[in-house]
């Protein structure tokens, strides 16, 4: 995100413990709302910190890059292309848990 939009996660941590790993995904949440993408795409820490939901986390990520693209256009989030096609979404969607189901038994490992 501090790539995107410099200095929006203030205090970013490179490397530490599982709390710390939390906040640093709070505060990477947060950014984003703050630059744009709507809540309902955002995930929950836990999504990404403890591999619980690999889909959601590929899914907002979408939404941000996408985000990105329009401003680098001066487009912003009401625009049609932000929203593009559902069918977009599905192929994401799609793809996202096919990784969800190749992956399972790592992540369940890890757990």
């Amino acid at each position: 995100m501090n790539y995107i939009k410099p200095n929006s996660i203030p205090g970013e941590i490179k490397n530490g413990n599982l709390k710390q790993k939390r906040e640093n995904i709070v505060k990477f949440l947060k950014a984003m709302e703050n630059y744009g993408v709507p809540k309902e795409y955002l995930f929950q820490p836990d999504d990404l910190l403890l591999l619980r939901n690999i889909p959601n986390v590929t899914r907002c990520l979408f939404k941000l890059g996408r985000l990105r693209a329009l401003r680098k256009h001066g487009l912003g989030y009401s625009s049609s292309f932000f929203r593009r096609t559902v069918s977009q979404d599905l192929e994401l969607e799609a793809l996202t848990l096919l990784y969800d189901l190749c992956f399972r038994d790592t992540r369940d490992r890890c757990n």
